[in-house]
């Protein structure tokens, strides 16, 4: 939610949603600079209460994502919410061309982006929001 798509998004969510409750808004995104930014700006955008939590995460690096995407849950969890949704809009449509004209290093990052992480992410939001709501 850096720039593009996402940080259009994350815009619109707050400028029509924001108008209607508080919002807490948790933004990840590989840059984090940019992501800075953006939570920055967000507040500006809602009469009410916008709180951003940001975070860095690469998530074709299966080797961080486990414990980078815990460290957003257990941020997440120290607020109480009646609502919690999900966008995600990370990906890649490179590489483009033959198969065989790339690394299988290229293959596997592409596909842990575009296929693991996605499923993972949905996965592991989908449990603690139920979890969350289970317990309230």
């Amino acid at each position: 939610a850096s720039r593009g798509y996402g940080c259009a998004l994350a815009e619109e969510f707050v400028k029509k949603f924001g108008t209607l409750n508080d919002i807490y808004c948790i933004l990840v995104s590989r840059n984090q600079e940019e992501t800075n930014i953006l939570s920055g700006s967000l507040p500006k955008l809602s009469p009410n209460k916008v709180a951003v939590e940001n975070f860095s995460i690469d998530l074709s690096d299966l080797n961080t994502l486990e414990a980078r995407l815990k460290a957003v849950l257990d941020c997440a969890s120290q607020r109480k919410f009646d609502r919690a949704i999900l966008f995600n809009n990370a990906g890649s449509i490179l590489p483009i061309g033959p198969m065989k004209s790339f690394s299988l290093a290229e293959i596997q990052s592409h596909t842990n982006l575009n296929l693991v992480s996605f499923q993972y992410l949905t996965s592991c939001f989908s449990d603690y929001v139920s979890e969350k709501v289970t317990s309230s």
